[in-house]
């Protein structure tokens, strides 16, 4: 059983990670129940697993000391715990809290993005397929619309195109086309 926090109002008491998540992140977002969950649990992570140092004073050997106490998970839990903590340090710096946020250090095995091809390489890849029939040119152009948009994304969501692209470079295939 979890014991209730109640703590003072911000200027008055040295704010936790906790208080950062309740008091400025998630009233500042209209996050979805799920996203506001696994921000909950990367939290409740930090709380069982560090000191639970005020935000002013966590620096990047507590966050060093957080990953290494995450060992036995999954290199993408490690990393979303980090990336989780990472996010509501800044927001913490943005409010003043600390003057910087720290460095999040490297998760060991995880590599959170395979290669993003640039509007050049889009390009050439819509050059070559040219002389495809219409619903690839058109798949294509799709492609070519949502990768300029998901570059300029601050977030930059490349997980979800990564699939989308290998199946429609199969279809682009002149030899062999998929329709």
């Amino acid at each position: 059983m979890t014991a209730l926090r109640i703590f003072a109002p911000l200027d008055q008491a040295e704010p936790r990670l906790r208080d950062v998540l309740d008091a400025y992140y998630l009233p500042a977002r209209r996050l979805r129940p799920k996203t506001a969950a696994w921000y909950a649990q990367a939290v409740r992570a930090w709380e069982r697993l560090t000191a639970d140092p005020p935000v002013r004073r966590i620096g990047e050997a507590d966050l060093q000391a957080f990953l290494g106490a995450l060992a036995g998970r999954s290199p993408a839990t490690r990393a979303c715990y980090a990336s989780a903590v990472a996010i509501l340090l800044r927001a913490g710096a943005a409010q003043g809290l600390l003057a910087a946020a720290p460095e999040m250090p490297e998760v060991d095995g995880w590599t959170p993005l395979r290669h993003v091809p640039s509007v050049a390489e889009i390009d050439a890849f819509l050059a070559a397929a040219s002389g495809a029939s219409w619903p690839c040119r058109a798949s294509s152009r799709c492609m070519r619309e949502t990768i300029a948009r998901l570059r300029a994304s601050p977030s930059g969501s490349c997980s979800r195109w990564s699939p989308r692209c290998a199946s429609t470079c199969r279809s682009v295939s002149t030899t062999k086309p998929r329709l």
